[in-house]
């Protein structure tokens, strides 16, 4: 088991996933030990953001910078030794300039630059306004990738939970892509679950506005539908199965508020709630448990104390012994069985 001072040290290499999968699970667990080291590993995400987007701005306008100063070079090879030094001077002053120009100013950007991509560690939450002002609320362990500068549309690709408050933009739509569906809207709040390591299923839930979703069916079809408020449709991108549900839109978005809301709510749905919070993989032994209903709300609660409620208050059961599970079941993250 690391230290603290160990851990800390490894915060800059893990915000770059430059950490071996055993630094990983060692940093994942001393993040969700207490909310001091959370928000400690947010400060190094966020920093590790920034200078995500500096290094990108400042290598696209060095090449620039250094290209015009090329071609000024090849017009003054007559200038005095005094001149040359002052030529030299620039160069060297260009890193530095351009730093200190993106920290005050909008920088232009390139298409030819790489997305920006934003994570969100486990038991963590993290929020970004994007180049049109939408902004995004990233749920635990999930990553958005975006270009620098939005063109005719403004497209994202998602890999785990968001939500989405979007600025309303008349001429360019706005779209979600999750390998498996896509979301378009002109401007809303909406809810979309894409893990890409917890099946085939992506769940979009609509708070206000309206949406459209692009899918294809079983037989290869493009297929769109609409959405209304408090809507929520489920794809299976194996069976092609497109299901819809009404649903509270403000329990199912409370992840973002740091709460877990349960109104009602089956054993499903809860321990979906609480595994994408917690980064856990529930494996229910006991099928019929599976009719309960829950009511309750979990703010800034460890994991423990979420499941003593559950045992305090109904028959059930958790265990971390994996004896007898399905291998095929487990996906890597921590796994609990419910029985």
């Amino acid at each position: 088991m690391l230290n603290d001072q160990t851990i800390q040290e490894l915060l800059p290499l893990y915000a770059r996933g430059e950490v071996s999968e055993q630094q990983g699970r060692e940093v994942d667990e001393w993040i969700c030990r207490s909310t001091a080291n959370r928000k400690m590993a947010e400060q190094f995400f966020r920093l590790e953001q920034l200078c995500s987007l500096a290094e990108a701005s400042e290598k696209a306008d060095t090449d620039n910078a250094l290209h015009a100063i090329h071609s000024r070079m090849r017009q003054t090879r007559t200038r005095n030794a005094l001149g040359w030094l002052k030529l030299a001077a620039a160069i060297l002053s260009i890193p530095l300039l351009i730093s200190t120009i993106w920290l005050s100013s909008e920088i232009r950007k390139q298409d030819s630059l790489p997305p920006v991509q934003i994570k969100s560690t486990v038991g963590m939450t993290t929020s970004t306004t994007l180049p049109d002002g939408t902004r995004v609320w990233l749920n635990s362990n999930s990553t958005l990738s975006y270009p620098i500068h939005f063109g005719s549309t403004r497209e994202v690709t998602l890999d785990g939970e968001a939500y989405f408050d979007v600025a309303k933009d008349n001429g360019r739509k706005f779209i979600v892509s999750t390998g498996n569906m896509q979301v378009e809207v002109t401007g809303t709040e909406f809810d979309v679950e894409a893990y890409s390591d917890r099946g085939p299923e992506v769940r979009t839930t609509l708070v206000s506005g309206s949406v459209l979703l692009h899918c294809t069916d079983a037989e290869g079809r493009f297929r769109t539908v609409p959405m209304n408020p408090g809507e929520q449709f489920c794809f299976n991108a194996e069976t092609f199965k497109l299901t819809r549900r009404n649903i509270d839109g403000p329990a199912v978005t409370a992840w973002k508020d740091g709460k877990t809301i349960l109104e009602n709510t089956s054993l499903e749905d809860a321990l979906r709630a609480i595994g994408n919070r917690f980064n856990i993989e529930f494996l229910v032994r006991n099928q019929a448990l599976l009719s309960n209903r829950y009511t309750g709300i979990f703010s800034g609660q460890t994991l423990d104390v979420v499941l003593e409620h559950f045992k305090r208050t109904t028959k059930i059961h958790f265990d971390t012994d994996l004896k007898g599970a399905d291998p095929d079941n487990i996906s890597g993250r921590q796994v609990i069985i419910v029985y």
